[in-house]
């Protein structure tokens, strides 16, 4: 993906002005090249702002207003422009969660690709694209029949009517499939810095249509029916994230075809919610809070993540891993579990309540019920470490501030026990907790220091 110098000076002038909440809105683009042979590029060509949401919330609903700007701009109603979708994940990270790739999913019904742009304060950008693949299988053989027919008669005779008569037959039967599958773009962008007067007072206008209406809805953190991590659309329950690292594999779905009431529940407007457990609630703390350590964190100067510079409480770690390994909530670290013997035979057990994984469909059930377990686990309080942590930086801390500790801590716990499927899981799941970098850029950091700052 290219972003011009145009497009990059309204994205970074738009998140200077909206910096603590998300913003979203259609994105303008041109597409050119193959995906088969590693020339395929989207060039961004405009965008128009459509909501400013709250911290970790944003929608809007397709209205005459994006017509009305095109009609504007008439540049952007000449053949061979698109139309995606950009959005901010503010002092966030930037990677596709299970609902950016629902996004992807649902949006890449509708047209033969569909591109998603999210973007951030700190100018680090994701985005992706689908592609809608129709396989068609045709089997084909040759069927030989081979007939006898006989009947009984006086004197237990028997007439035979047909003796061994044979016949072949050619036939041939057609299987068409549908399914999306999208794939993460690499970005190349101008590093500029310009005035947009057009932006300022479309965003005046939008605030000045919000308080008109209905407040923004609130994010609560919790899983709709069939996990995930929270409702792309007012509707719209949403399974398993597909992938939610920062560098996209291509996705590839299972191998029943995509379902087709996803459309029905769409209904025009979307809906992006980020994951509480990478929000970070007060920018000022993120910016200030490891002041004088931000030297040795990163060859950036980024601050030091939290989890590498505290502990949680080592009973209370050891509580929930015994909970993560065993998915019962009221065992505790007192127990005489046999915890090595546990995970040496865990992913029998697991297989017994949700089938075989060999079963993609079991597998997934697994997943979803994983990711809503781990969560319940990490935002556990630690009551030691939040008072500590208000102690030694002067500002209140919540279960969202100390959620990458109690995960970095228990996989560390988790990495010393046996070698298991499920606790690889867990270990996975653990980790989209962390922030970016950590157990990478960060590891290195850690060696010889596992102290509390």
């Amino acid at each position: 993906m290219v972003i011009p110098e145009e497009v990059e000076a309204k994205i970074r002038h738009l998140c200077n002005r909206v910096h603590d909440v998300e913003w979203s809105g259609t994105l303008f683009y041109k597409a050119e090249g193959s995906m088969e042979d590693g020339t395929f590029k989207v060039t961004c060509v405009d965008f128009f702002v459509m909501d400013i949401g709250t911290a970790g919330f944003t929608q809007y609903d397709e209205s005459v207003e994006v017509v009305d700007y095109m009609c504007q701009h008439p540049e952007l109603l000449e053949n061979g422009i698109y139309q995606g979708l950009i959005h901010s994940h503010n002092n966030m990270a930037t990677f596709f969660s299970g609902t950016d790739t629902a996004t992807l999913l649902s949006e890449g019904q509708d047209t033969v690709h569909f591109v998603s742009l999210i973007v951030n304060n700190a100018g680090k950008y994701t985005a992706g694209v689908t592609r809608r693949v129709t396989m068609e299988t045709k089997a084909e053989g040759t069927i030989k029949y081979t007939k006898d027919a006989s009947y009984k008669t006086y004197q237990d005779g028997v007439v035979t009517l047909a003796a061994a008569q044979s016949e072949e037959k050619k036939v041939s039967q057609v299987q068409k499939d549908e399914y999306i599958e999208w794939f993460g773009l690499a970005i190349e962008k101008a590093e500029v810095s310009n005035d947009f007067e057009e932006v300022d007072q479309r965003l005046a206008e939008i605030k000045k249509n919000k308080a008109k209406s209905r407040p923004n809805p609130s994010y609560t953190p919790s899983y709709p029916a069939g996990g995930g991590y929270g409702s792309l659309y007012p509707t719209y329950g949403m399974g398993k994230p597909v992938n939610r690292e920062p560098a996209n594999p291509p996705y590839f779905p299972p191998t029943a075809p995509t379902s087709p009431t996803l459309n029905d529940r769409v209904a025009n407007s979307r809906t992006i919610v980020t994951p509480e457990k990478n929000l970070i609630k007060d920018e000022a703390k993120q910016l200030n809070l490891f002041e004088g350590k931000q030297e040795e964190a990163t060859d950036d100067n980024e601050p030091m993540p939290l989890c590498l510079i505290e502990n949680a409480d080592a009973d209370l770690i050891k509580t929930l891993a015994y909970q993560a390994l065993t998915g019962s909530i009221i065992i505790n670290n007192e127990s005489s579990l046999d915890i090595n013997a546990w995970v040496n035979q865990m992913d029998k057990l697991f297989e017994k309540r949700f089938g075989s994984f060999k079963e993609s469909a079991n597998e997934e059930r697994y997943l979803e019920w994983l990711e809503k377990h781990i969560e319940t686990l990490v935002y556990e309080p630690d009551e030691s470490l939040l008072d500590r942590l208000s102690m030694s930086y002067g500002t209140d801390f919540d279960t969202a501030d100390t959620a990458e500790v109690i995960a970095y801590d228990l996989i560390k716990f988790l990495e010393d026990l046996p070698d298991s499927y499920c606790k690889e899981c867990i270990i996975t799941e653990l980790r989209t907790y962390l922030p970016d970098g950590v157990d990478n850029d960060y590891q290195s950091a850690t060696d010889g220091n596992s102290s509390p700052a």
